[in-house]
């Protein structure tokens, strides 16, 4: 599914979580700073009111974060199933070396 000779920031589908994430993340911001008409305010319910508001861009920048940890598992399951491959390959040829040289 991922090619693991890429780096996972290289990965396509890494890239476009991250892009998608970050701009919905930005879009929501941007939507409730404009349209609520916040101001400074540095009382305790300002900052009550302050994660009530920003609830959702913090959900979706979390889910983002989520998303992007399960995306760079998933890369290296597959960089580990090659590096096995790999390792059985060369354990097959040097057994068959050996072989070949204790026969002679």
């Amino acid at each position: 599914m991922f090619n693991p000779d890429l780096p996972v920031t290289k990965l396509p589908v890494f890239r476009a979580v991250l892009i998608l994430g970050g701009l919905l993340t930005l879009g929501t911001t941007g939507a409730i700073v404009h349209y609520t008409g916040l101001s400074w305010c540095f009382t305790a319910t300002c900052f009550n009111n302050l994660l009530e508001f920003f609830k959702v861009p913090i959900r979706l920048l979390a889910a983002t974060l989520s998303i992007i940890g399960l995306i760079a598992l998933a890369h290296r399951s597959e960089q580990s199933a090659k590096q096995i491959k790999l390792s059985e390959e060369q354990n097959f040829f040097c057994s068959g070396q050996e072989k070949l040289a204790t026969s002679l």
